[in-house]
């Protein structure tokens, strides 16, 4: 195959496009696209290596698969096992047991998969995963798997089928992803299947490429430059809104394919991206895009203080000088099969991926190792989430709470915020309640009116928690509804304790008593706007229990955890929360009045 110095120009911008994006340095905030250049590119390259090895009748998948091997794992099992040492000294037992499941997703290139499944690309806690941008990769080494087994059952059909093959995967690919941004965006932004139509469009093109195309060098620069357009005009106008995988995806896919199909060296295009420093940039691109995220990743981890811009540039260079010293002796070096054979890089890379494996394990299996950052067991536990709820009833449509039992009926639905509103209450106010929890939102309890099933008919209270707020007609209309009835409707606010907790790790245990930092924004607005919305009658704001100054409490005056995920109720955060806020709320105003009148209705009987 032969050697297009304008690919690896082409891969500097989409590195530099991606890295930029993540550093937040200038205006692009799409240059996520930067990753759908680079799956592009591995189409066409891929296709067009394994075609003309076809077509020369010396292609071998084993020596496919070793190739694949030798370009990816050496530098990533480096980065991650770099990553090991600092995870260990700056993350709270949370984030290391997340960071643990990362390091067996990616050493078997499933990190797309794991991300799938338990968060997302644009959640705040991202930025504190050093892993998360593997998860590209696991996209890559799954089409690499698949490739050489499709071209082999492809060819047993017949050669001209290639193409009506490929442009069929094309189209269903992409439907995926167009009815996947829709109807699952978290998925479908990991699924390689909706992934699969970038590679297609480069495989598609490396098989138009086989046959030389003749048009002009005006029609070339022409064609180019507008594939550059595209794709720096989706750097501008992406963001994290935009439905992605998508149709509008196809911007960045097709320039591109227009920069892969028309320049060579003669045109202008090509001689930009053909130079040595973008070509350089280029070949260092892998190593680039592997260091980024960890180095940006643990500065946020490391420091709460943001990065000025300037250091931001700082780091950045950082990155391609490592990327140089690992181009230089860790990918050359093991790509040359004479340098290191097989059998030599069998005995370096296997040990190495079983211990990132067994490591990742022991992490996630206990829990981050808490023994790390706390004295003893005892202190361990109290700075962890709640497990379960000693006197929790799961609500069931069919049979709803009893009438007739004597304790305070507490109906509290939501998400996981819920969950710490009954880890509030339990506490509080022990076997004096009965609580059901369930998943409702204030909309589906008004579907259930009337019916056997309608909580405000076997309930005193009625209390919702959600991380993303509650929806405003529904509540305004159940609360309406509630008070017709005599019913009391609470609506627990939102709470966020910052967007980075782990430089607490850091600190001595007698350190960190009261610590407080700045709010996430966000989440601070959206409390500010539902309290202005709701009365004070019906709204409880979490916000008012742990904020001081403009800034959230972290640690209770006992130096413990409040949240060790920044969401959700520690142990420790409940007792705290309990005592300083619910003991004082309207809440317990309207709980202890229901009190009263059981144990009057208790003395007359």
């Amino acid at each position: 195959m032969i050697y297009r110095a304008e690919i690896d120009g082409l891969r500097a911008v989409a590195v530099l496009l991606v890295i930029f994006f993540h550093f937040d340095i200038g205006p692009l905030k799409g240059g996520f696209v930067g990753v759908d250049i680079f799956f592009v590119i591995s189409g066409y390259l891929i296709t067009n290596l394994i075609l003309s090895e076809i077509r020369g009748n010396c292609f071998s998948a084993a020596n496919f698969y070793e190739r694949r091997a030798r370009r990816l794992l050496p530098a990533l099992f480096l980065v991650m096992l770099v990553c090991i040492p600092f995870a260990w000294k700056a993350m709270l037992p949370d984030e290391l047991e997340n960071f643990g499941q990362s390091l067996v997703a990616t050493t078997l290139f499933a990190n797309n998969i794991l991300l799938s499944l338990t968060a997302g690309y644009w959640d705040l806690a991202s930025e504190y995963k050093p892993l998360l941008h593997t998860w590209s990769l696991g996209i890559e080494q799954q089409f690499y798997f698949v490739l050489p087994l499709f071209f082999a059952l492809a060819l047993r059909l017949s050669k001209e089928k290639i193409k009506p093959i490929l442009l069929a995967i094309f189209a269903f690919s992409l439907a995926i992803a167009i009815v996947g941004t829709h109807v699952a965006p978290l998925i479908n932004f990991y699924s390689p299947f909706s992934r699969v139509w970038e590679f297609v469009i480069g495989g598609c093109l490396a098989s138009a490429c086989l046959r030389k195309l003749d048009c002009s060098r005006d029609y070339r620069d022409f064609a180019s430059l507008l594939g550059v357009i595209m794709i720096f005009l989706s750097a501008w106008t992406f963001d994290s809104q935009t439905p992605h995988p998508g149709p509008y995806t196809l911007v960045p896919a097709i320039g591109t394919a227009l920069i892969l199909l028309f320049v060579n060296t003669e045109c202008r295009i090509g001689k930009i991206l053909g130079s040595k420093f973008f070509v350089y940039l280029g070949l260092v691109s892998y190593s680039a895009y592997l260091w980024h995220v960890p180095i940006w990743s643990f500065l946020k981890i490391y420091d709460a203080i943001p990065v000025t811009l300037v250091g931001r540039f700082g780091w950045v260079a950082f990155v391609f000088l490592l990327s140089h010293l690992t181009y230089q002796f860790v990918e050359k070096p093991f790509r040359n099969q004479k340098q290191i054979p097989l059998r030599f890089f069998t005995v370096i890379l296997l040990p190495l991926g079983v211990f990132l494996v067994s490591a990742g394990a022991a992490m996630e299996r206990t829990d981050g190792f808490p023994l790390r950052i706390f004295e003893s067991k005892e202190i361990a536990d109290i700075n962890t989430h709640e497990k379960k709820l000693k006197s929790i009833s799961e609500f069931s449509k069919a049979s709803g709470v009893a009438a007739h039992e004597n304790r305070v009926k507490v109906f509290v639905s939501g998400d996981s915020y819920a969950a710490d509103v009954a880890y509030l209450l339990e506490y509080l106010y022990g076997n004096r309640i009965r609580i059901v929890l369930s998943d409702l939102s204030a909309c589906d309890v008004l579907k259930l009116r009337d019916s056997h099933q309608d909580p405000l008919a076997y309930s005193d209270i009625v209390a919702f928690a959600f991380d993303e707020g509650h929806d405003e007609r529904c509540s305004l209309a159940l609360i309406s509804v509630a008070e017709s009835v005599g019913k009391q409707i609470f609506l627990f606010g939102t709470k966020h304790f910052g967007n980075n907790l782990n430089w607490i790790a850091r600190l001595d245990p007698r350190h960190r008593i009261s610590l407080c930092q700045a709010p996430n924004v966000d989440y601070q607005r959206r409390d500010f706007k539902e309290k202005a919305t709701f009365s004070s009658l019906n709204y409880i704001s979490i916000f008012d229990w742990i904020s001081n100054n403009g800034c959230v409490y972290v640690t209770t005056p006992e130096g413990n955890l409040i949240s060790s995920d920044r969401k959700h109720l520690t142990i420790a955060g409940v007792k705290y929360l309990a005592d300083v806020g619910l003991k004082k709320s309207q809440f317990d105003v309207v709980l202890r009045s229901y009190f009263d009148q059981k144990s009057k209705r208790n003395t007359h009987e």
